[in-house]
């Protein structure tokens, strides 16, 4: 007997059913659905990637001009600063003189208040640069670390490597006077050395060009006196 491998049209082959036209197109065009998706997916993936890899580039493009440009400025603000070296102004008391100033007070009775007159050589050590004194400066006076007076330092310019006088006006305390400079001021007899406490904080600003620096000075001045009455001569001061 001879036998045949292969499809038989006599007998059934459930599994072996054949597939329409209308199925096999639908199967197709899903396939080309799925296939186009993924080709989109993987173009916008590929697209996202190229956009994220030169991000980096692109920052670091814009930023380093940015970045080269502030160390530059600031190699040469270092270096203008060594070279020119702003100073702070130096001082030295030339005189100072005590009045009995007489005020008037409304309805009240007159009273007296003393002022004290303070002359100071001002020197501006730079040679390239003025010196701005600034509003806010301020001045007092001190006896044996009692504070007798205050006042303000004056807003003036000073140019370049040049000395100049300045005059500042202290308003003396309603206290009263320690003992000795009492005896000093209103004593005939009395030959007494005074020494004297000037302290001040001064707001200072240079100027270079575009240039500027500011800096807030603190000078001390002890300064020694023959007497407090008229005609009073420095006999020693120092200011540091």
């Amino acid at each position: 007997m001879n036998l045949h491998c292969g499809y038989h049209p006599s007998i059934s082959h459930p599994a072996m059913k054949p597939t329409s036209f209308k199925s096999q197109k639908t199967k197709f065009t899903e396939f080309r659905r799925r296939k186009t998706a993924c080709t989109c997916n993987n173009t916008a993936n590929r697209q996202t990637k190229k956009t994220l890899a030169g991000f980096p580039n692109a920052f670091a493009t814009s930023v380093s001009p940015v970045v080269a440009f502030i160390v530059v400025l600031c190699i040469t603000l270092a270096a203008l600063h060594f070279a020119l070296k702003p100073k702070p102004p130096t001082f030295s008391v030339a005189n100072l003189v005590v009045k009995n100033v007489t005020k008037s007070s409304g309805r009240k009775s007159n009273y007296s208040q003393l002022q004290y007159q303070v002359t100071l050589t001002a020197k501006n050590p730079n040679a390239k640069m003025g010196i701005n004194y600034e509003k806010d400066g301020q001045a007092s006076l001190a006896y044996k670390d009692k504070n007798v007076a205050d006042g303000d330092f004056p807003t003036l310019y000073q140019e370049q490597d040049m000395s100049k006088k300045v005059k500042i006006s202290l308003v003396g305390s309603n206290k009263a006077l320690p003992g000795e400079m009492d005896k000093s001021m209103n004593h005939k007899n009395s030959n007494i050395p005074i020494s004297l406490d000037l302290n001040m904080k001064v707001p200072v600003s240079m100027k270079f060009g575009v240039m500027s620096w500011g800096m807030e000075v603190e000078v001390e001045c002890v300064i020694k006196l023959n007497t407090l009455k008229a005609g009073a001569k420095v006999l020693s001061q120092e200011c540091t």
